[in-house]
């Protein structure tokens, strides 16, 4: 018998609120419908959702998972509503798989999923199941993250913008023979489980192991892992936060990035601030990785940049975009910072931007890069941001 996160929620009963009903197959492959008061869903794979026009019947969780061998149920697929009736296919497949309370299901051609769509009271959220890479976060009306309208969106390729995620490796530190910038980028990651249970926040967590690479990654870099990265809407913020965990036997290193692109909507009116007095490595061409420090309160984007910052024990800072609002960061558990923007010359040398995109884009990323993190079997590495508009 298998359980995802909504039964289990259910038969512990963490959570109580509206009636939910809970779509699922029992052993005989006939749908079955399952009241009860818990808010929580887990969708291992959207496109197995089954559906039902039958009553709703009685059923005890809790009796369901201390009975194991007698039951008839089994919860690999489920599907809850927030009315406590199952409806017609026409309306589950409606507020089931296009939109849940406030997530949005969106899948190719191939009726593959492809994105998640996150809406809130305030705010919009998009993330692509390639990569776990949010693509939008429009607040108020104003989208604030920028996407090149060069991107690659099939999978054929990682996505220029929005918010990708680096790991194990930054560029090509651990080996070349990985991918620059790492594999969970250009990987499909699973949903692992979704709160809608507030209007005003919203709560999506992606995963991704060892099980779900290429091989070929494997043989470079062998080890057991697991990724879990959330994405939280709440009024006019975005939390994105990464745990990763050392599932083997054996320790590695590895060093893991948020990578940040902010829409600019003015860019002689964009800087970061507070980074004054920090040490930082200047990589682009005329900087050729001089290590220097930062004299002044603002960094402004005035030509090419590309800055890692290090040590940096400063937590929180604020990006002007050339917005009315500016954007406040606070980051937890990373060191370093990166602020980059291509410029003219380096934005027509990259296919997926050109430079017609650079003046709309500023990145400022928060991860850690300038040095390995060295994880014990067992344990968890656990970093994230919060950003938010003012």
């Amino acid at each position: 018998m298998k359980f995802n996160l909504c039964s289990l929620l259910l038969a512990a009963g963490i959570v109580s609120a509206k009636k939910y009903c809970i779509v699922s197959k029992n052993k005989d492959g006939n749908d079955v419908a399952i009241n009860d008061n818990k808010p929580i869903l887990d969708l291992p794979n959207v496109n197995d959702i089954q559906f039902t026009s039958e009553e709703p019947v009685d059923i005890n969780p809790t009796e369901v998972l201390d009975s194991e061998e007698d039951s008839d149920f089994d919860y690999e697929t489920t599907c809850c509503i927030d009315d406590g009736t199952c409806k017609d296919n026409n309306d589950l497949v409606a507020q089931c798989e296009n939109k849940l309370n406030g997530i949005e299901f969106i899948k190719d051609d191939n009726g593959n999923l492809k994105i998640i769509k996150i809406i809130t009271d305030k705010a919009s959220a998009e993330v692509y199941i390639f990569g776990a890479t949010l693509t939008s976060w429009i607040v108020e009306g104003e989208e604030r993250i920028f996407l090149s309208n060069k991107s690659l969106l099939d999978g054929s390729g990682p996505i220029r913008g929005g918010i990708p995620l680096v790991f194990p490796q930054f560029k090509s530190d651990l080996t070349e023979e990985l991918p620059f910038h790492g594999f969970a980028r250009i990987s499909n990651w699973r949903i692992d489980s979704i709160d809608y249970s507030s209007s005003n926040k919203k709560e999506v967590s992606f995963v991704l192991t060892n099980n779900e690479i290429k091989e070929d990654y494997l043989k470079i870099w062998p080890h057991q892992f697991e990724l879990v990265y959330t994405v939280t809407l709440e009024g006019k913020s975005l939390s994105t936060n990464i745990k990763i965990k050392n599932t083997g036997d054996d320790k590695f290193e590895f060093n893991t990035l948020i990578h940040t692109y902010y829409h600019v909507n003015d860019l002689s009116a964009s800087s970061v601030y507070g980074l004054m007095n920090y040490s930082y490595i200047d990589t682009t061409p005329e900087g050729n990785y001089t290590v220097k420090v930062q004299e002044n309160e603002s960094v402004p984007i005035v030509k090419e940049t590309d800055y890692i910052y290090f040590d940096v024990d400063q937590d929180t800072f604020k990006l002007q975009t050339g917005f009315k609002n500016n954007i406040t960061v606070k980051k937890t558990n990373f060191q370093d910072c990166i602020i980059y923007n291509p410029w003219i010359n380096k934005s027509r040398t990259l296919e997926d931007l050109g430079e017609e995109n650079y003046p709309h884009m500023m990145c400022f990323e928060v991860g850690r890069v300038t040095k390995p993190i060295e994880l014990e079997a067992g344990a968890v590495y656990e970093g994230g941001q919060l950003i938010t508009v003012e």
